[in-house]
């Protein structure tokens, strides 16, 4: 049977306890310092925005979608460096970034000494955008790099087959609409569709495609509970907002890590995600016969994680 493990700490000070794991794969969406935001709203120890109508401005004062975590660490060589003596020799490093800085993610990961392979491109028709100076976000790029080895490792390619059976291509998409609409006529089969469930509400997001509310745990900051969506509304508490409910702003959809996982990593293989957030990655992995390791610094998101893979 497999299992998961959620370790809750600062990766560059876990991961040398791992040394020598042999991990299959690593796969993690890290921060991708989306800090733009938090820029507008003034300079560091300037006065927070205050609460208005819904508190939106509020939170995007504190960073993206209110996030402390989202930091450079993704773009610092010796944090990939830190990975690479727990993954086997021709293991794969799979790393999401955002459009706009995914090359300095990569480049960070070249600089450590990995070797690059490929780039994945998630296509999704959820994006948002609320400036005019800027293109709705429509895509997110996966770097696939791997340890230097001997040999290069197979891909597990017909787990990771298209519903057509045919071979998986480096063009995900979200079976939206939207996506569907620019595919010609017939070309959907020959790529791999990572939908949201059917009785997922999509939530719209302002740089990347978000889970859907049912996959989601929430955490009421006041009565220090977590909770499904289905009872955000008795964690109102009187405020006339949600502020003090929160949950990962970045949670990926389980159809999509569950792809790639069975894609990169053997059966009864173990995957490591040294950002695990809410542990997608996780539960993706053992409910495909896959062990895991998650780190995660914040201890909200990592209770998350724990109840979610439970």
């Amino acid at each position: 049977m497999s299992q998961a493990d959620i370790i809750t700490g600062d990766m560059r000070e876990v991961l040398p306890t791992f040394i020598g794991l042999d991990a299959d794969l690593i796969l993690t969406d890290p921060p991708y310092c989306l800090e733009s935001i938090a820029k507008r709203f003034g300079k560091e120890g300037a006065a927070p925005a205050q609460h208005g109508k819904d508190g939106a401005a509020n939170r995007l004062s504190r960073g993206f979608m209110g996030a402390d975590w989202d930091s450079k660490i993704a773009f610092d060589p010796e944090t990939w460096a830190a990975c690479m003596p727990v993954l086997k020799p021709g293991g794969r490093l799979l790393a999401f970034g955002g459009s706009r800085d995914f090359w300095r993610i990569a480049a960070a990961i070249d600089a450590a000494g990995y070797e690059q392979e490929d780039t994945i491109s998630w296509v999704y028709g959820t994006g948002q955008v609320f400036r005019h100076s800027r293109m709705k976000p429509c895509w997110e790029p996966i770097v696939v790099f791997r340890r230097p080895g001997p040999r290069v490792l197979d891909l597990e390619i017909d787990e990771g087959r298209t519903s057509r059976g045919k071979w998986p291509g480096n063009l995900i998409h979200d079976g939206s609409s939207e996506v569907l609409a620019g595919l010609p006529e017939g070309a959907e089969a020959y790529f791999n569709e990572c939908p949201f469930t059917e009785e997922e509400e999509i939530q719209r997001t302002l740089y990347s495609s978000k889970a859907g509310s049912k996959e989601r745990v929430y955490h009421c900051r006041l009565c220090k509970e977590n909770f499904p969506h289905r009872e955000r509304a008795q964690h109102m508490h009187d405020q006339g907002h949600m502020d003090h409910v929160i949950s990962h702003p970045t949670q990926k959809p389980l159809s999509l890590m569950a792809h790639l996982v069975k894609l990169f990593c053997p059966s009864e293989g173990v995957i490591l995600d040294p950002f695990c957030g809410t542990g997608t990655t996780c539960l993706a992995a053992i409910q495909n016969g896959r062990d895991a390791i998650g780190i995660e610094q914040d201890p909200i998101f990592a209770d998350h994680a724990r109840q979610r893979i439970a």
